[in-house]
């Protein structure tokens, strides 16, 4: 089980710290300006407007329409609520009835132009990739909307009318809602509680390949842009050597230096004891050092969407009284056998995980 660890709240703090800066955001928003930009060139090349029927079926992933039109509706019940006046009785239940008819009308006659729907493009493309790749991510974006200082159990099932993609975080949450017989809570005390959701989930993530695909087909789009600094290398990982070698050259042969052997240098001082290994404030668990979107990247690419498989791996890490054990652990069971690319650089920033575990 996913349990909440001792000193939960520093950890929920350091993980959010961490997720956002694994999370390109620059990238996201530079490639979302571009797929909207190809988008509607190519559908406005021989319309002027756009409706709801063709809202639905706008693009792919299908995602990326209900985002569109998700924001639509939030804007427009935003603009309704405006409508109001202390002149007239907007509560009385023939003003509610005639009200929601009219809006029942409207919504079937949805018409936007190119620049109009442009930013809620942009918008729901940056958020589509944010559920797919870092659902945790999206959800405390949504949480912390402008104007909202509450999250309130409406918001969310509007909300869950949305989402199609990794939608069982969202689920979950609604069902902490309702058990708890909570309608409303304050921003932070929803995250809080959110995190503790998102600790006990252990759901498969969905595999993102196919999302990636569907991308590609209007621009080109790699999972490493999402999750790298944008400078081609992961931020957790020093990917030089004093020879210029890559950790791939590293793996290759028995009579090299391998990764595992260069992660290793430790002195027989070093290994004398345990207590050596983990001084007084050393870290308390490797599960702790793994972010939300460090997670759903490694069960969906190192272990196949096998959540179970991924907690005995870091339960056994967490077991190991040595680094080497551990690191002999990986090679042994998936190095060895080519279960794992070597040169991948999700394998590399798993590595320094475990070599950042035994050396904190």
């Amino acid at each position: 089980m996913f349990g909440l660890a001792i000193l939960q709240y520093y950890f929920y703090i350091k993980r959010v710290v961490l997720m956002e800066g694994k999370i390109n955001n620059s990238f996201i928003k530079s490639y979302s300006k571009s797929y909207s930009d190809k988008v509607l060139n190519d559908f406005f090349s021989q319309k002027h407007h756009i409706n709801g029927t063709e809202l639905l079926e706008f693009c792919k992933p299908h995602q990326i329409n209900l985002f569109i039109l998700k924001e639509f509706f939030y804007k427009w019940k935003a603009e309704t609520a405006k409508l109001k006046s202390p002149w007239f009785d907007y509560d009385h239940e023939e003003v509610k009835v005639a009200l929601e008819h009219f809006m029942n009308i409207l919504s079937k006659h949805i018409l936007i132009g190119k620049e109009e729907l442009r930013p809620l493009l942009e918008g729901a493309v940056e958020n589509t990739i944010l559920i797919i790749f870092s659902p945790y991510e999206f959800y405390l974006k949504e949480f912390r909307r402008p104007g909202f200082s509450r999250v309130t159990k409406v918001n969310l099932d509007e909300l869950q009318k949305y989402v199609k993609i990794n939608a069982h975080l969202l689920n979950r949450f609604i069902t902490k809602f309702e058990e708890d017989g909570i309608e409303a809570v304050f921003n932070d005390d929803a995250i809080r509680m959110f995190n503790e959701v998102c600790e006990l989930s252990r759901e498969t993530p969905e595999d993102f390949e196919s999302y990636l695909s569907q991308f590609s087909e209007i621009v080109p789009l790699q999972a490493n842009s999402i999750y790298t600094n944008g400078e081609g290398q992961n931020d957790d990982v020093d990917m030089s050597t004093t020879e210029e070698e890559n950790l791939h050259d590293q793996f290759v042969s028995d009579e090299q230096k391998t990764l595992l052997d260069d992660l290793n240098k430790e002195t027989d001082e070093q290994k004398e004891t345990i207590a050596d290994q983990y001084p007084e404030d050393a870290g308390v668990g490797i599960k702790n050092s793994i972010t939300l979107n460090q997670r759903f990247l490694f069960v969906n690419e190192l272990f196949a969407g096998n959540i179970d498989e991924f907690e005995i791996v870091v339960n056994t890490i967490d077991n190991c009284p040595i680094q080497q054990e551990a690191f002999d652990f990986i090679r042994s069971n998936y190095i060895d056998n080519d279960t794992w690319e070597k040169d991948s650089d999700i394998v590399k920033e798993f590595l320094s995980i475990i070599s950042r575990h035994f050396t904190t």
